[in-house]
Order: structure tokens, then sequence, then C-alpha cells
């Protein structure tokens, strides 16, 4: 038995690993945390949903449940500005499938796009400031930062046309 509130199996901050896998058929304990799952944007959510439901006394962090679902709006209409409050103090950004993230300067107060970068450890965006009275621009926590689609930059600090 592991140390009181400690999960026989703990994995954490793996924004790479896509699979995890343990059988149907697997007998979880019922007394203390068999499981914990956190940061680990990748990993599939029905997988995730149905790890949940065959272990309720698993943890697994709603940040991972939100990084599929846009913070928390997947399948709904919602303005950039929703997004970006939702989205705040996240430590996953990601877009739900099928959407992107592109964000501009000239939409977004320099306040508030650092407040999206505030917690986010994990961000699959793409940013464009171009000509914008920003000062500062600040993710003191990020890891992993991926482009909105592939071929695409993730920062455009000097697009000209």
């Amino acid at each position: 038995m592991c140390v009181h509130d400690r999960p026989a199996l703990l994995i954490y901050d793996n924004p790479y690993l896509q699979q995890f896998y343990l059988p149907p058929n697997i007998e979880l304990s019922m007394k203390g945390i068999p499981i914990r799952l956190e940061l680990n944007p990748l990993l599939p959510t029905s997988y995730l949903l149905t790890l949940q439901e065959h272990c309720p006394h698993c943890e697994i962090t709603q940040d991972i449940v939100f990084s599929f679902s846009e913070c928390g709006l997947a399948g709904t209409q919602y303005t950039v500005e929703q997004f970006l409050q939702a989205c705040a103090n996240k430590r996953i950004i990601r877009a739900g499938f099928g959407r992107k993230i592109e964000l501009y300067a000239t939409d977004i107060s320099e306040h508030t796009m650092n407040a999206l970068c505030a917690k986010a450890e994990y961000m699959e965006v793409c940013i464009t400031i171009k000509r914008s009275t920003y000062k500062s621009l600040i993710c003191p926590n990020l890891k992993v930062l991926r482009p909105c689609k592939p071929g695409k930059k993730v920062f455009n600090p000097f697009y000209l046309r």
C-alpha cells in the first residue's frame, strides 16, 4: 500500500504521451488513489472518460478534459473574448477536434494575452503580434508550444505583407 494520498500510479506532466492502456478487466483498489493523471494533453479524451467510469477513485484532472474541449466551451458557439476568459489561467490550452486557435494582438489586450499565458504549460495556438502596443508577453510556465496547424509558425511578431 502506498503512502496516504499517494497514487499507486502517477502519470504527470507528459506533453508527448499519446497512449496509456490498462486492460478493461484490471482490478483497481477501492482504497486510496489507484491512478492520478495530470497534464498529459495528448491522451485521448474518450479513453480518459472510460477510465474515469471504470475507476471512480482515480484522479483525472479537469485540465486534461478541458484541453480537448476548448476550456469547457466545446460544442458551443463562442466569441474570442469568451474563449480567452474560459482559458485564462488554465494549464493546457488547445482547440477541440477540427478547430484551431489563431490570436491577433490587434484584437486582444496585452493584459488579456498575458492572463492567457500566465499558467499555461501546454499551448497549441498561433499568435500574431504585429504593430502592437504590447510591452511584454510573459508565459513563465510554458513547457510545450505548438502551432495551431502544421507548417504554420506559432509566433509571428514581424509579419509584414
